[in-house]
């Protein structure tokens, strides 16, 4: 009788660790699914196609951004004539008066040092580019009259 009692202690003694075994297993299996589940719930979003494509940098628009920005902005004309009339503008201009390199001197020492932003509204972003030395002004909406005329005020206010 004592070899049968020790036999039936040892084959619950496997049965046991059988069990451990197996929801050592198990508990393993459900760790790795939630893991999974947690990473596809906080893995950045993208839109399919653009995985693996670098964005392309190009200061000349393409016709597959113009279609792709169709929906946010509308489409811009882009004339050789203008760019080369504006181009003649800046490379021809009048020397400024001392009054107004003062009252530009004033407006560029009121900006950003780390930004060439000098102001900006939900119509329009005046920026000063040193280079040429000149403003730049970038209409934002699609009134372009009253943003035109909005930008042009700012600068008379300013003494420009």
């Amino acid at each position: 009788m004592g070899l049968q009692i020790n036999y039936t202690m040892y084959n619950n003694t496997f049965m046991s660790k059988k069990q451990i075994l197996f929801f050592i297993f198990l508990s393993l299996i459900v760790l790795f699914f939630i893991i999974l589940s947690i990473m596809l719930v906080f893995a950045p979003q993208s839109s399919p196609g653009t995985l693996g494509t670098p964005p392309e940098i190009s200061l000349i628009p393409s016709q597959a951004s113009s279609q792709t920005n169709q929906q946010t902005r509308p489409a811009v004309p882009y004339s050789q004539i203008q760019t080369d009339k504006l181009l003649q503008r800046v490379t021809t201009r009048t020397p400024l008066s001392d009054a107004d390199k003062q009252v530009k001197q004033a407006v560029i020492a009121g900006m950003n040092p780390n930004s060439e932003s000098v102001f900006a509204t939900p119509q329009f972003r005046i920026e000063y580019i040193k280079s040429p030395d000149v403003f730049m002004v970038e209409i934002l909406d699609t009134d372009i009259n009253a943003s035109k005329k909005a930008a042009i005020d700012w600068f008379l206010q300013k003494g420009i």
